[in-house]
């Protein structure tokens, strides 16, 4: 099984998820750009390691 083989396997898997386990996906990768976002801002203004 080759690297490539792999990768179209991952890809059909990518497509069989279903609409709800997508939008569960978006959200979860939002919060997290969320919160990683703020804790950017923390550590620039120098709050975070308080």
């Amino acid at each position: 099984m080759t690297y490539i083989d792999y990768g179209n396997e991952r890809m059909i898997k990518m497509i069989e998820l279903t609409t709800a386990a997508y939008f569960t996906l978006i959200g979860l990768s939002i919060l997290a750009g969320y919160a990683l976002h703020g804790i950017v801002i923390e550590i620039k203004k120098g709050e975070f390691f308080d």
